[in-house]
């Protein structure tokens, strides 16, 4: 899934793990998290993986979540881009996509 699938509802079979794939630069202090209330149906695996798009120190890229589907139904993968010690602040970017997840 990419900043293209933004908006867009996906159907996957329950359990199915995703590559959630989106632009960052964690040197800048921000990162890709789920936003608050997220009301669950998806759950996050392993830590998030950056991906840089060139040798140079401080260069954007890529960054790499894993989600698995856990329910039937729909579900609202909501995320936000930002600094963690920025709570006050609203985020940089975000992102959403609909999970329908489909029996095994």
């Amino acid at each position: 899934i990419t900043e293209a699938d933004a908006g867009r509802s996906i159907r996957v079979p329950v359990g199915t793990l995703l590559d959630v794939v989106l632009p960052g630069n964690p040197t800048t202090g921000y990162i890709w998290q789920r936003s608050p209330g997220d009301p669950g149906g998806v759950e996050t695996v392993g830590a998030a993986r950056f991906e840089a798009s060139g040798a140079a120190l401080g260069q954007g890229g890529l960054v790499h979540v894993q989600f698995r589907v856990t329910k039937e139904g729909a579900t609202v993968l909501w995320l936000v881009y930002r600094r963690p010690f920025e709570q006050d602040v609203p985020p940089a970017k975000t992102f959403s996509v609909t999970l329908v997840g489909d029996p095994e």
